[in-house]
């Protein structure tokens, strides 16, 4: 079954949460400075403790999942921090919660972008890539036409999706099962869709029966 964060009952339970778990971020285990700056990259400056309304724990076919959900953040930073992967064990995935509410609460203290400094991320179906834009004017050098450009990047996001999901939607922990180097390709692909002005991939833009020559085409 579907879960609606949007219930007025689901988000009642979720603020609950929220507030159950606050008390136990100061015993959360682990090195918070480490994390953060491994993070950093992927991460939202916006996601802090005071901006998180609610703690989505559900069953899914695939295990346990607790999503944390935020309000008040600027126009394009994602609301939500999804977990992982889940997990078979309801416990495990409200660790995992009360870990990402650490990494909020340590974020309270670290300065937020210059006014006017915008971040900027890449939605691939249900997965939110963030992109650094000092990448972009290296992964947009080429001698091809835009359009062709704009065909390969598609047609390499929609190889990736079926090779990660089957031509399912790409999501956090569907990306999280694949080697870390096609990982790390993927993130390279979003942002290179954002060298040529798409911020978003999704299933209404095709699966990779619409783009077989553009996803074998060498990116020159």
């Amino acid at each position: 079954m579907h879960y609606d964060y949007e219930a007025a009952a689901n988000r009642r339970r979720a603020a609950e949460l929220l507030a159950t778990l606050k008390g136990r971020v100061p015993y959360a285990e682990g090195a918070l400075d480490a994390t953060l700056a491994r993070t950093a990259s992927t991460s939202s400056a916006h996601w802090r403790l005071s901006n998180v309304v609610g703690v989505h724990l559900h069953e899914t076919p695939d295990g346990w999942c607790a999503d944390l959900v935020f309000e008040g953040l600027p126009d394009g930073v994602p609301s939500m921090i999804p977990t992982p992967k889940p997990f078979h064990l309801r416990v495990d995935a409200v660790r995992e919660a009360i870990g990402q509410l650490r990494l909020c609460d340590g974020r309270e203290k670290l300065p937020l972008p210059p006014g006017g400094a915008e971040e900027l991320w890449f939605k691939f179906d249900l997965l939110d890539v963030r992109v650094d834009p000092n990448h972009l004017p290296t992964l947009a050098a080429s001698a091809l036409p835009h359009e062709e450009k704009v065909e390969i990047a598609k047609g390499k996001l929609a190889s990736l999706r079926l090779v990660i999901c089957d031509d399912e939607p790409m999501t956090a922990a569907r990306l999280a099962t694949a080697p870390a180097k096609l990982q790390d390709f993927t993130r390279l692909m979003c942002a290179y869709a954002c060298t040529q002005g798409l911020r978003q991939f999704t299933l209404a833009d095709g699966v990779m029966a619409d783009y077989e020559l553009a996803a074998i085409a060498p990116m020159r």
